[in-house]
């Protein structure tokens, strides 16, 4: 007798479904705390040797926009913090040129605001482009490469595009273990929350 064969599942509509239902607050809470873990990596933000006092001046008044703005979305003033977020990026690109860490470091900030605010489609050419500014400028394996590919992954997760996030996640803990070993605090919190964001988005029935 024949046997029928049976049809794969959608795995990823089965991990849509049921982070819908049931794994949301699991989700967020360890979302936020990837970024919290991920915010443990400081983007090393170059030299300002060779500024003239005006242009290191306008540097400066981007750095404290960047601050006031970080402190507006604190506040959930959201915004008025893009507002800063956005002059404070075009202050870099003009004074520095968008290959500088600090046009990155902007990049992030403005994107993690827009994921906030639900834009996603917005957010992601933003955080793409601060990744490659900082993969050229450090390496692939430096720590703040993996802080740029863990706000990826957190975006990913949240527009249920699992599998591209997983990738991302795992490849952000092993630079991390390596470039910090494994017993770092922004390991061992990047370890634990993507456990968390996997069990919050696991297929039904697993």
């Amino acid at each position: 007798m024949r046997r029928r064969p049976t049809r794969r599942k959608n795995t990823n509509q089965g991990r849509k479904l049921f982070c819908k239902a049931t794994g949301q607050p699991l989700l967020r809470r360890a979302l936020h705390a990837l970024l919290l873990a991920a915010a443990l990596l400081a983007v090393p933000a170059g030299p300002d040797g060779g500024l003239t006092a005006a242009h290191a001046s306008s540097v400066s008044d981007a750095k404290a926009m960047n601050e006031r703005a970080g402190i507006l979305y604190q506040q959930g003033r959201y915004g008025e913090a893009e507002k800063l977020f956005r002059e404070a990026l075009s202050i870099v690109e003009k004074e520095l040129g968008k290959e500088d860490r600090r046009y990155a470091i902007t990049l992030n900030n403005l994107a993690t605001l827009l994921v906030k605010t639900g834009r996603y489609e917005e957010a992601e050419p933003l955080y793409r482009e601060a990744l490659a500014i900082i993969e050229k400028a450090l390496g692939r394996a430096h720590s703040a490469c993996a802080q740029s590919l863990s706000y990826l992954a957190a975006l990913y997760y949240q527009m249920q595009r699992f599998d591209e996030a997983d990738q991302l996640t795992t490849e952000a803990v092993q630079i991390i273990e390596a470039a910090l070993g494994p017993d770092h605090p922004a390991t061992q919190s990047m370890r634990k929350h993507l456990t968390l964001i996997r069990r919050a988005c696991a297929p039904s029935g697993q």
